[in-house]
């Protein structure tokens, strides 16, 4: 119990000390530096940044994008397709260059980095696409592309609503509304969107999308009785 205390308390710490994170040239050497926990301390880890030039390096945006003259880094990853000469940081996870945008370390395919910029991280957008991280929400309309809950990632446009990058298998997009956390509902289903990855599956079959409420963690209610999200069970109140 008292170890389970001391890592709480530590994952607190760490959620909120994110100005451990960073990098630190020493000795003519370049390291990042961030909060790691082992065996439940706390601990500060130090990486060295192999070929990095002390001279010219230079941080970027909060400190987890840099460059020097010959390469762009994302804490102490080298992004061997960035350009050094023309690469910005947009924001703590996501660059471009005038080639390409970026998210953290990895190139998002196919972008354009001239029109590139940043919606809400992690959303951006080029002249051509809307991305989420660094995949393409495929079908997505620029012009009015928004996002409508930032905490459950979720977003839309005129034809319809997103998880992430993934397309919400939805019946009514136009009535198509937030119950509680994961759940929603339009005039035909209550929808469960914790289970994108099975597009069919976020459907709860049976249940009464007007009589719906939710009542608890992860309870639902209609006319009915109540439902988990998975299978009928006895309410409570």
């Amino acid at each position: 119990m008292i170890k389970l205390i001391i890592f709480l308390i530590v994952c607190l710490c760490l959620s909120a000390c994110s100005f451990d994170n960073g990098y630190i040239i020493e000795n003519g050497n370049v390291y990042f530096q961030k909060p790691n926990i082992k065996d439940f301390q706390y601990k500060k880890e130090r990486i060295k940044i192999e070929n990095a030039d002390a001279k010219t390096f230079k941080i970027l945006k909060d400190g987890y994008y840099a460059k020097d003259n010959k390469a762009v880094f994302c804490e102490a990853t080298v992004i061997n397709e960035a350009d050094p000469n023309t690469f910005k940081a947009l924001s703590n996870l996501i660059g471009k260059d005038n080639n390409s945008g970026f998210f953290k370390e990895k190139k998002i395919s196919n972008s354009d980095g001239l029109s590139f910029q940043v919606i809400t991280s992690p959303y951006s957008k080029d002249k051509n696409n809307i991305y989420y991280e660094d995949k393409r929400i495929v079908g997505a309309d620029i012009n009015s592309f928004e996002i409508t809950e930032q905490k459950s990632f979720i977003s839309k446009d005129k034809n319809a609503y997103y998880n992430y990058e993934i397309k919400l298998q939805i019946k009514d997009p136009k009535t198509f509304t937030q119950l509680k956390d994961d759940f929603w509902k339009d005039k035909y289903y209550v929808y469960d969107i914790s289970n994108i990855y099975n597009p069919k599956g976020i459907i709860l079959v049976g249940v009464d999308a007007e009589s719906a409420k939710v009542i608890g963690l992860r309870i639902i209610k209609d006319k009915f009785g109540c439902h988990n999200g998975y299978e009928r069970v006895k309410c409570d109140e």
